[in-house]
């Protein structure tokens, strides 16, 4: 069952980005909370969970507004994420030139 829903998650997640970067509001709100829910359902997988909290960052970009000492402080606590594997540091670098 993880396996399936570690793929399922990921698949969701591609999704939830894809309307975060369309910036359709609704549909990225009632994703991240499907999302939520197949993370709930998965055993840990630290790709996965931290795809998942590369995209939530955008994804609150894309509803809050931060000043640049939050973002500044966000990109500290998620720093370790780029240090997972290639597609994560891509990731996490273009998440962080998007500041």
């Amino acid at each position: 069952m993880s396996i399936m829903t570690a793929e399922k998650a990921g698949a969701k997640i591609v999704e939830w980005y894809s309307c975060v970067i369309a910036k359709s509001h609704d549909q990225a709100i009632l994703l991240k909370e499907e999302v939520k829910q197949l993370l709930s359902e998965m055993k840990d997988n630290d790709k996965i969970l931290a795809y998942y909290s590369l995209v939530e960052f955008r994804h609150d970009m894309l509803i809050n507004r931060y000043n640049k000492n939050e973002l500044q402080d966000y990109f500290q606590n998620i720093e370790h994420i780029a240090k997972i594997d290639n597609m994560l540091k891509y990731l996490y670098y273009f998440v962080s030139g998007c500041q």
